[in-house]
């Protein structure tokens, strides 16, 4: 099994721990703006990116995104199933020959850019686009500056983590939230704070994996 993948297979890990955490406060976020089962659909999903992971082989990180990708798209149901397996077959579609950093980036551009199209959404619309797309930029930017890849993520957690907070200030235009108007204001879009969480947990995982290989070093 090469590095890449082994860390692929952890961040997917860590991803699920948080999610599960999280679980019941992602359902209360949405049954303020919807139907309450935003944290249950997002658990059920990653169950199934987990077992792709987890698959014997010699899987690549594109194939097992790849995988994920389907298995979600297929089986994860609600709105969230085909907008997260979008965005992992995005992932899996970029560049494997682009450093860490890069290919970090990359993968949160085409995640973005990918989740907009498929759902309709643009930034300021209330949806998950509003924290992943400025995520993303920041990415670029931390990366083109020779950041490792921890923190290339870090920065795109912080990003998000404030962009999901300021979607309480939103007036939804798309999904069922736009069904409510101005009485959705004070209660953040349940996709934009899943999709932080799940940043802030593979920051986190990077971030704990580089220094215990800085540990390891002679």
């Amino acid at each position: 099994m090469s590095e890449d993948v082994q860390t692929l297979r952890d961040v997917i890990r860590a991803v699920g721990a948080a999610l599960r955490r999280d679980e019941q406060y992602l359902c209360d976020l949405d049954a303020a703006v919807g139907d309450g089962d935003h944290g249950l659909t997002m658990v059920r999903c990653w169950d199934l990116v987990e077992r792709e992971a987890d698959r014997g082989g010699g899987a690549s990180v594109s194939e097992i995104l790849e995988r994920a990708g389907r298995a979600v798209l297929t089986a994860g149901g609600g709105a969230t199933g085909p907008l997260l397996g979008t965005a992992l077959m995005a992932a899996a579609a970029t560049s494997a020959d682009a450093p860490g950093p890069d290919r970090a980036a990359a993968m949160l551009v085409a995640a973005a850019s990918e989740v907009s199209r498929r759902g309709g959404a643009l930034a300021g619309d209330r949806t998950r686009v509003d924290a992943l797309a400025p995520a993303a930029v920041v990415a670029l930017q931390a990366a083109a500056s020779g950041a490792p890849v921890a923190e290339v993520v870090a920065v795109a957690a912080q990003v998000a983590e404030d962009a999901a907070r300021a979607t309480a200030e939103y007036v939804a235009r798309v999904g069922r939230a736009a069904r409510l108007g101005e009485r959705a204001l004070g209660h953040p879009d349940p996709g934009a704070v899943s999709v932080a969480i799940a940043l802030r947990a593979a920051a986190e995982c990077l971030r704990d994996s580089a220094k215990s290989v800085g540990e390891e070093a002679p």
